[in-house]
């Protein structure tokens, strides 16, 4: 499908552009589990201090000094910015998987440069004037366009649901961000906070994943033309049926993009 305005502006809206007032929730949310987030950061920085100390006094015989302690306040003080910044990184993220969006998006115009409109393929593959159809032909004629307008139908409906599916998966994310980022200096829990990274990385890519498959539909169907009139039914139906097929496997591209943006980023 040629991506519309209202398409195009949702796929690579902030979320505060999307929705506000849910963005405004969501970042109180995170504002608010920064507590837990900054307390399981302190406990963790006096288990870590508490650990090399006993590991000091065996190795150095002395108790900890000032300059080991300085340089492991380090550390904390980095994941401490992250964490009062967080809800920044999230949107910094989501900027960047914006950005690449458009550039995707506006390359040779929203519609594709001189690609086909899928409405307009749709108009001239079913044009019933250009083909030879008996009286028992156009049953079956007439079942095959409507199949092919559901799939049509179905291919706008499932991208403006992925959308939408997209932006309550970055809330969710923005709003837990704080504690997630906490469990960086967790040896045991970085993985997690490296994982969550990535997710929000691979969200925000999705976008970038979905353009391009909605881009493309056009451009599968440009070889699927009926040309001149008198067209024999049989002809006919092997062009229509292509076409059929190719859009089911848009569909099936369309709600794989998720898993595909995950992969691509390694989640």
């Amino acid at each position: 499908m040629n991506i519309d305005r209202e398409t195009f502006s949702n796929l690579t809206a902030s979320m505060n552009e999307y929705n506000s007032t849910a963005n405004h929730w969501v970042e109180a949310i995170a504002h608010s589990v920064q507590a837990i987030a900054l307390i399981i950061l302190g406990v963790t920085f006096l288990m870590q201090v508490s650990k090399t100390s006993n590991q000091f006094r065996e190795t150095q015989g002395s108790p900890l000094n000032t300059d080991v302690v300085a340089q492991i306040a380090v550390g904390y003080l980095v994941s401490l910015l992250m964490i009062m910044l967080s809800v920044q990184i999230v949107d910094a993220i989501i900027w960047v998987g914006n950005l690449i969006a458009k550039v995707v998006a506006t390359t040779g115009g929203l519609s594709n440069g001189h690609a086909p409109d899928p409405a307009n393929m749709n108009s001239a593959i079913f044009d019933s004037s250009k083909v030879n159809l008996h009286w028992y032909q156009k049953p079956l004629f007439f079942v095959i366009y409507s199949i092919h307008q559901i799939i049509w139908s179905a291919v706008k409906v499932i991208a403006t649901i992925l959308i939408f599916l997209r932006f309550l998966s970055l809330c969710i994310f923005k709003a837990t961000a704080p504690v997630m980022v906490s469990f960086w200096m967790i040896d045991d829990f970085r993985p997690v906070a490296i994982n969550y990274l990535k997710q929000i990385m691979a969200i925000a890519l999705q976008s970038v994943v979905l353009i391009v498959v909605l881009k493309l539909y056009p451009l599968f169907l440009s070889s699927d033309s009926l040309t001149g009139n008198h067209i024999a039914f049989g002809t006919w139906v092997s062009v229509a049926g292509v076409a059929l097929i190719k859009s089911i496997a848009v569909i099936i591209a369309i709600i794989g993009t998720q898993n595909l943006a995950r992969r691509m980023v390694g989640v």
